[in-house]
């Protein structure tokens, strides 16, 4: 903006007129389904939040602070009092305010585990309190004291989501499940509260019983929560009847990243729009974007994206430029030449999540899952056309990203989306490959020339190298490498051993195969029976 230079150097004067058309504009990050971020990589969310004008941070926490008097509760795998300290007067200095988002109902089988308190659970070990036991109330009243005297925040979520139990523990309490979900939640607004807070409840449960929404507190904030695009009709079905009652809400969309191995942007976007435009028909008072952490293969720095796109959304009026974004988004973070590979890796990388969860479903599961499987073979056969082109745009994303990286600049989040490349890849070759090995299979068994065809599919399949089994060896033993990196760029080491664990099964179970191929062929001569190919993973 500077204008001349040495002593004629000037900054031209100028009005800017900018205001947020949502007052709260926040994320909710996971602390407690699979991985534990480290604070450094809190700290750099909050930077990066801020950068887009949120300022709101969601401290999702089933029981990862640590409690006065609980001293086993997830004693290896929680914050410090003194972290939390530390991160809410990091973000203060950010204009961001960070909110205890506890679960003061269901979701606390962290707790429920613990012998100690297994029997409060309304099945023992289980995840939901039972209303009925007195020892909840006094419970209840202790960890929001402490948790209120922690965050100097004037709100406190309470969760409140997913009780689904509450109709068998009401059932036995011969109570009307509203009338026994609405108790347990004036008792937790109260206390609330009582510590001069504003409480959020999430909506769900609400909208499953809709005739106890008048009784909720107008001091209560509602949180209607919603992540998949539907018609816009639906969105006014669930935000109207809180708008009726004249109740305060903030809507909250999510991150599609937890059973994908990349994020699916378009998804999450269209969600995002939708929400925030039905929001403000209603008078929404603000957007929170959710980032779940349900499965151990989520790596947050591929969603930066869309922790972005929420925050600009929920501030500006106007609706969002979605086929420019990723462009736009790349040009405001990096310099114009890194800007160009970012904004090229992104539309790549979209492109292939998207080809190659139409061919397999949720990518996530299908990292690990058997593609030999009959139903899996047919889809294979109806959708080559879908992985191919998906491995291919994961190539284009991969190129991009490595040239990338070569900069040195925010190396973790473009090593992220890398490890994201390299997984599309990995899954869209995997299934092909599986074709493949079963074509060698069908044609070892129906080949005149058995011993010729036997040595065809040993240089192709079964071999110790440049085969397709050593292929996928090579493939697994790298992936899990960069897994392990980009995990811990982000996290404590807290459950990365039952994330790796995956890969070492991946490993074994291509191994396995190599082996066994390698066995038959061996002692296979012509006139023996071919054994049927699934036989070979049992």
């Amino acid at each position: 903006m500077i204008q001349g230079s040495g002593e004629h150097a000037v900054l031209p004067e100028c009005e800017v007129l900018d205001w947020p058309s949502m007052a709260y504009r926040g994320f909710m990050m996971d602390m407690s389904h699979t991985q534990l971020p480290r604070v450094e990589e809190i700290k750099r969310q909050i930077d990066f939040l801020a950068r887009w004008k949120a300022n709101q941070y969601l401290f999702y926490s089933e029981a990862s602070i640590e409690l006065e008097g609980y001293p086993l509760l997830m004693a290896n795998a929680r914050f410090t009092r003194e972290q939390v300290r530390e991160i809410i007067g990091y973000a203060k200095k950010r204009h961001i305010d960070v909110i205890p988002n506890m679960e003061l109902y269901g979701h606390l089988h962290d707790l429920f585990r613990l012998e100690h308190y297994a029997d409060m659970a309304v099945i023992p070990h289980g995840g939901e309190f039972s209303p009925n036991d007195p020892r909840v109330k006094p419970l209840l009243e202790d960890w929001i004291t402490q948790m209120a005297d922690l965050f100097p925040s004037s709100f406190f979520h309470i969760g409140f989501d997913e009780t689904w139990l509450i109709e068998k523990e009401a059932r036995k309490m011969n109570l009307p499940a509203e009338t026994l979900y609405l108790k347990m939640l004036h008792q937790t607004t109260d206390l609330v509260e009582q510590q001069g807070k504003v409480p959020l409840v999430w909506a769900d449960m609400l909208q499953k019983y809709p005739s106890i929404i008048p009784a909720v507190s107008k001091e209560a904030i509602v949180v209607p929560w919603h992540y998949f695009p539907r018609e816009e009709r639906d969105y006014d079905r669930l935000l109207g009847p809180f708008a009726e009652a004249a109740i305060p809400m903030v809507v909250q969309s999510a991150l599609i990243n937890w059973n994908w191995v990349y994020p699916a942007f378009e998804i999450s976007f269209e969600n995002t729009d939708l929400l925030i435009r039905v929001g403000r028909k209603y008078n929404a008072v603000g957007f929170i974007n959710s980032g779940w952490t349900d499965d151990t293969q989520t790596i947050m720095r591929m969603s930066r994206p869309d922790l972005a796109y929420g925050s600009a959304a929920s501030w500006q009026g106007i609706s969002m430029d979605r086929e420019n974004f990723f462009d736009k988004y790349a040009r405001i973070l990096y310099p114009d030449d890194l800007a160009e590979h970012v904004g090229q890796a992104l539309h790549s990388l979209t492109e292939s999540a998207s080809l190659v969860r139409k061919a397999v479903g949720n990518t996530d599961p299908a990292l690990f899952a058997n593609p030999f499987t009959e139903s899996s073979l047919k889809n294979i056969e109806d959708n080559k056309a879908l992985l191919r082109n998906g491995r291919l745009a994961a190539e284009i994303a991969q190129v991009h990203l490595r040239e990338a990286l070569a900069y040195g600049m925010d190396t973790i989040t473009l090593f992220a989306m890398l490890t994201g490349a390299k997984t599309l890849d990995y899954i869209a070759l995997k299934y092909m490959y599986a074709a493949e090995i079963t074509d060698f299979w069908k044609q070892l068994d129906e080949a005149e020339d058995k011993d010729e065809m036997r040595r065809w599919m040993h240089m192709e399949v079964s071999f110790k190298y440049h085969t397709r089994t050593s292929d996928m060896l090579d493939a697994v033993i790298e992936l899990k490498e960069m897994f392990r990196k980009a995990w811990l760029n982000e996290y404590t080491t807290f459950r990365l051993g039952v994330g790796l664990g995956k890969y070492d099964l991946e490993f074994q179970y291509w191994l396995r195969l190599q082996r066994r191929l390698d066995e038959i062929r061996g002692h296979y001569k012509a006139g023996d029976e071919l054994p049927a190919l699934e036989s070979l993973f049992q």
